[in-house]
């Protein structure tokens, strides 16, 4: 995984100096090298930092064709680029590098911009087209890379990071209202836009072309584009292409140049990308997350059923112990280079385990990412299910066997009316309600002009614009629920703040075998019993993992990873360290008053998201807002 960074114009040049900056904001994602492409007397320009996971001597970019009038900078992997390289060597081609990267300039050569149904993989990437005056941008399906732009009409500027635009000088950061107003009533902002006026987000799944200043936007594949359901084959069947696909997704995922480590929860979904690598003869080194003595470890600490893992395994596993203390000195620099918002300590977490790898030497981390949105296995979609096939009696069942996941994925307490997204699409998925729950307690911090500004925009209805406009129907109600999160919280949350922002943070390539497309496609094609009967959720990835996964995780629930919550007032460094927050960088639209007196309160774990929701947001303000303006 690397930085990237685009530029074009039809009229001004960009100077050297500025776009070197933009580069600089981006040293942590590539701090193996450094270069760039300028064309159009500097009205085009192409940059990249680099991390060398694949041909580490050889493979600097941008890259160029043969001719030299096709140039790129790629953030990601290609995965299977040794039958693609052949294949193009076939056809004539010649490559300068063993880099997979190099495999988008000889592909667009041949196929255009129709080369993204030929990637397969986890990618950002910028290609110029001389002999077209094209620039080309895509972005992996699902999201694992992030990239970013900015665009006024006359100039259009991309980066996978805002800090790099800002750097570029060619935006100033400012908060989007927009953005704010829809987080503040769903925790996430929306899919194609970021916490920044000015900077949007291109989406999994869209390419973007700039030609003769004109941009455009446009989809190249969706989940929802698959025949849902329509497999008819018998569950063995299922389970054996299932255990097939996902044997090759993990292997994909192996090739590097680097050394290669794997996160490891109490979970099926990390145990399982760690049988399955195990089978294919890699060393097994594993990180996990856990929590020191003055925390309340009880439901949140998993560091024995991973032990129990990489025992079986015969692997080598690494406690990252953290503290309250740890978590709080770690969270200022997790949202600087996240340029995120979280409701839990979790963000921090995981940047201390990528930087306890980072300094161990690894440069590649491989994940369980992806497997409850593919498999459905999230407490929230199973009670969507139950409740639309008349299970109801199970539903509480499912909610005291979930207690971590009460307002964070499951309603708690009082909740934002969400009566127009119900109007629009007949039922209400449960992790909106529980998202309404939580803006509930988020409402009265909010400044009251800025409420007011907004209060004629139903959010909770707007989210059925982001469904497709025509899938099939009807559908069971679980699809809709999955998609809105897919677009959601896994894009520009789990993915992009939790995943790619802490990671890069430590110069650390994370790599999720659930989110191959191909994989997907396979899934949301099996029956809806073969991921989800009344019983217990993900059945097919359950059932390959007999053997490869001990039992007492194998059989285990959701349990989603968060860590026990941060705040205390008892606690006289977290409460002055909060409260000094809040006085020296509270943004506008939060009410400060309301704010200092919420910190006096005695919290409980169903306030714990506010107290986080607001720290980071104070940190952005000051370490992103403020320090750029200054």
């Amino acid at each position: 995984m690397c930085g990237v960074a685009g530029y074009a114009s039809r009229q001004r040049p960009i100077g050297p100096v500025a776009f070197e900056r933009s580069l600089d904001a981006m040293h942590h994602r590539g701090p193996d090298g450094r270069g760039a492409w300028f064309g159009c007397d500097g009205r085009i320009a192409l940059g990249h930092t680099r991390l060398a996971i694949v041909d580490p001597d050889g493979g600097r970019q941008p890259l160029s064709n043969e001719r030299g009038d096709v140039h790129a900078v790629v953030n990601g992997e290609f995965y299977d680029d040794v039958r693609i390289r052949r294949d193009l060597e076939a056809r004539g081609h010649r490559f300068s590098t063993r880099s997979d990267s190099e495999l988008l300039v000889h592909l667009y050569e041949d196929e255009g911009i129709r080369c993204v149904h030929s990637l397969r993989g986890e990618f950002a990437a910028v290609l110029w087209d001389a002999r077209n005056r094209l620039l080309f941008a895509v972005r992996d399906r699902f999201g694992v890379k992030p990239l970013v732009y900015a665009d006024d009409g006359q100039r259009l500027a991309l980066a996978s990071e805002a800090k790099a635009l800002f750097a570029m000088g060619e935006v100033q950061p400012r908060w989007d209202d927009h953005s704010v107003h829809t987080a503040l009533a769903t925790q996430y902002v929306p899919p194609d836009r970021t916490w920044f006026d000015g900077v949007r987000m291109l989406e999994p799944g869209h390419l973007l072309t700039w030609s003769d200043g004109q941009t455009r936007i446009k989809k190249y594949w969706d989940l929802y584009q698959q025949p849902l359901g329509s497999d008819p084959r018998p569950l063995p069947e299922l389970e054996e292409e299932f255990e097939h696909r996902f044997r090759e997704s993990v292997r994909l995922r192996l090739r590097a140049d680097v050394p290669v480590a794997f996160t490891l929860s109490g979970g099926v979904d990390s145990s399982a990308v760690a049988g399955f690598a195990r089978e294919l003869g890699t060393a097994t080194d594993y990180y996990t997350v856990t929590f020191d003595e003055t925390i309340d470890r009880e439901s949140y600490d998993e560091g024995h059923l991973a032990q129990a893992t990489a025992d079986h395994l015969g692997g080598t596993l690494r406690r990252v112990n953290v503290s309250r203390h740890q978590l709080l000195d770690a969270l200022p620099d997790a949202v600087w280079f996240s340029e995120g918002s979280a409701i839990n300590a979790h963000l921090p977490a995981k940047y201390l385990l990528s930087k306890q790898a980072h300094e161990d030497g690894y440069r590649v981390l491989i994940t369980g990412e992806g497997s409850d949105e593919l498999l459905l296995g999230y407490p929230h979609l199973r009670t969507d299910h139950l409740s639309e096939i008349g299970r109801t009696e199970i539903i509480e069942e499912v909610r005291r066997a979930h207690t971590v996941s009460m307002g964070v994925m499951l309603p708690d307490g009082d909740a934002l009316d969400v009566g127009g997204l119900e109007r629009r699409l007949g039922h209400v998925p449960s992790w909106v309600r529980a998202k309404s729950t939580y803006a509930a307690r988020m409402a009265p911090l909010v400044a009251s002009d800025f409420a007011s500004a907004h209060q004629d925009v139903d959010r909770y209805a707007l989210l059925a614009d982001l469904l497709p406009d025509d899938p099939a129907r009807p559908l069971p109600r679980v699809y809709d629920s999955a998609y809105l999160w897919t677009r959601l919280c896994l894009a520009n949350y789990i993915l992009k703040v939790l995943g790619d922002g802490t990671e890069m943070a430590n110069s650390i390539e994370g790599r999720v075998p659930f989110l191959d497309h191909e994989l997907a496609e396979f899934l949301f094609r099996a029956p809806l019993t073969a991921l989800m009967g009344e019983g217990q959720e993900k059945q097919l990835l359950r059932a390959v993992c007999r053997g490869r996964v001990i039992d007492e995780v194998r059989r285990r629930d959701k349990h989603p990873f968060l860590t026990p919550f941060l705040y205390t007032p008892e606690d006289p460094r977290l409460r002055d360290w909060f409260g000094d927050l809040v006085d020296t960088a509270c943004p506008a639209f939060i009410d400060r008053d309301r704010a200092r007196s919420m910190l006096d309160q005695a919290p409980d774990p169903r306030t714990d998201p506010v107290f986080l929701t607001l720290a980071c947001l104070c940190l952005l303000q000051a370490q992103l807002i403020d320090r750029s303006h200054s």
